[in-house]
């Protein structure tokens, strides 16, 4: 990237460790181009905006399966709590959650709580 670009900017799309970063600015630091790095955005790309009040958030190809095996289910609760947390971040509000009475909804809260 050295000799390529005069500038760039650095777009994640999902969030990632602080860890992950300081490797990042390493290997940036090894080939001299960290000066040319405008912007990082780490945590705010995990979504789709459709129109000014409207989110999407990306689903795996199987939204609609009867049934899902714990580890789907997992995934589905990191996915939308993560797509959740990518969204607040990026309007710049700290939600404000009521959670129904379902099993679900209130795993995507909780894991929605580890992201702050």
């Amino acid at each position: 990237m050295g000799q390529i670009y005069d500038y760039f900017f650095i777009n994640f799309t999902r969030p990632i460790s602080s860890e992950q970063v300081d490797r990042f600015a390493i290997e940036m630091a090894k080939t001299s181009s960290g000066h040319k790095v405008c912007k990082v955005q780490a945590h705010y790309l995990n979504y789709q905006v459709i129109s000014q009040s409207f989110f999407f958030i990306p689903q795996s190809q199987d939204n609609f399966k009867a049934f899902y095996t714990d580890k789907e289910t997992e995934s589905a609760i990191d996915r939308i709590a993560q797509g959740l947390f990518c969204i607040f971040k990026s309007i710049g509000k700290v939600p404000l959650v009521r959670v129904l009475n379902s099993d679900i909804s209130e795993r995507v809260f909780r894991r929605l709580g580890h992201y702050y």
